[in-house]
């Protein structure tokens, strides 16, 4: 979020111009998101204690370490909290319908966790939506002030990277959560979830992963055709190179997934999403040079 701000919006105000949040504002955005989320962690081991014995025995706390009446007192307040910052937020920009934004994404991370999670692909999809909205929250807040200051022009640049930031969140945290989905096949199919390894077998599952990894690269090589442009870079030999670095990671993605066979391979290709993930988010830094 802090770095959507401070390269994508950047961008499209100038330096010159202020923010609709301040830093102060938008630090307690961040918190409201951090809060949300980390209630979301809380209901979503609260409802898997039964599958987690079985996939990460060794990562139990609910039930455990903490009473189980205990986590959801404690879920509850922090999402109680995460909801007021965000309708503090919504209201000092003079929007209150901001607001949506954090109770919708609140209820989602419930019936995520008590029922979407085990039908068949809703509940990544809902999951991987959330990621996205996160990379769009801070656009959203800030969006009318583009407008307003700087014209629908640069407003309409400021939406479409942001869409194509948080379709590259999307894309990816989808990736992840199937291939975590293939990690828990055992545990899984124990309490009868209808997920996508389970339904469809783990050979096609990869299936599935190599084409949202092929689409992933395909959206990323267009971008970085629309950023090399604007940078100017007109070298041929520097201009295949940077393609070729954007689009290594996946290139290594799509031989890992063709030989992944065991638990221990879905976890590396997990990793491996991350990483792809952090540097998208530093492939933001390119907008300070334009």
């Amino acid at each position: 979020m802090f770095m959507a701000r401070y390269t994508l919006v950047y961008a499209a105000y100038g330096f010159e111009h202020t923010f609709q949040l301040n830093m102060l504002w938008f630090s307690i955005l961040v918190l409201s998101v951090v809060f949300i989320s980390a209630a979301g962690y809380i209901i979503n081991d609260y409802f898997d204690v039964q599958t987690d014995e079985i996939n990460k025995p060794d990562k139990i706390y609910i039930g455990r370490t903490i009473k189980r009446r205990k986590a959801m007192v404690v879920h509850q307040v922090i999402n109680i909290i995460g909801l007021l910052l965000g309708l503090a937020c919504a209201i000092n920009v003079g929007r209150p319908l901001l607001f949506l934004y954090h109770f919708i994404a609140a209820g989602a991370l419930w019936f995520y966790s008590a029922q979407l999670k085990r039908k068949l692909a809703i509940g990544n999809i809902v999951v991987s939506l959330l990621i996205g909205l996160v990379v769009w929250l801070g656009i959203a807040y800030e969006i009318k002030g583009v407008n307003d200051k700087m014209g629908w022009a640069i407003a309409a640049n400021l939406l479409s990277y942001g869409a194509i930031y948080s379709t590259f969140a999307f894309t990816i945290n989808l990736m992840r959560e199937i291939v975590k989905d293939a990690e828990d096949f055992e545990g899984d199919q124990l309490i009868s979830s209808n997920t996508i390894p389970i339904r469809f077998g783990l050979k096609n599952t990869i299936k599935v992963l190599m084409a949202l990894a092929l689409f992933t690269a395909f959206l990323i090589f267009g971008y970085c055709q629309i950023l090399l442009q604007m940078l100017n870079i007109n070298n041929p030999i520097l201009y295949w190179l940077l393609n070729l670095i954007a689009l290594f990671p996946f290139i290594y993605l799509f031989l890992k997934l063709k030989k992944a066979d065991t638990k221990a391979d879905f976890s590396s290709i997990s990793s491996l999403l991350k990483v792809i993930m952090l540097f998208g988010i530093f492939s933001m830094l390119c907008f300070l040079w334009m």
